[in-house]
């Protein structure tokens, strides 16, 4: 994840770290664990944190063949992420997220395929 506020991280040696089963610490720990049979959904993840006060539902739906990005400002409390056609946003203050699927670009601008966000802020 490329971490906005600190534009001085050397992101290509954190991920060889990580790739070589060395990662650096971070605040945000938790258990991976394959749910994808239980819930009958491929490729489903649940996370639950060390202290059990937490716990995340992840699905892959797209590897993005190997083109992707990660950026979080903590300042912010914003976090996006794309991979290939597929991207997220969230907003912690605001307690929204937002994701969907880019299917085409043309003159008037990006076209989403399908989308979804939290119904109560719409307007």
């Amino acid at each position: 994840c490329l971490e906005m506020d600190s534009p001085e991280i050397d992101s290509f040696k954190l991920w060889s770290e990580a790739d070589a089963g060395k990662p650096r610490e971070t605040p945000d720990k938790g258990y991976f664990k394959d749910v994808s049979e239980e819930v009958g959904i491929p490729h489903t993840y649940r996370e639950t944190d060390p202290d059990g006060t937490l716990e995340e539902l992840w699905i892959r739906v797209d590897d993005g063949n190997n083109q992707f990005l990660a950026a979080r400002n903590e300042k912010a409390k914003v976090l996006l992420v794309v991979a290939g056609k597929h991207f997220g946003y969230a907003n912690q203050d605001k307690n929204m997220f937002v994701s969907g699927v880019v299917s085409s670009k043309s003159e008037e601008g990006l076209m989403i395929l399908m989308s979804a966000s939290d119904k109560s802020l719409e307007g």
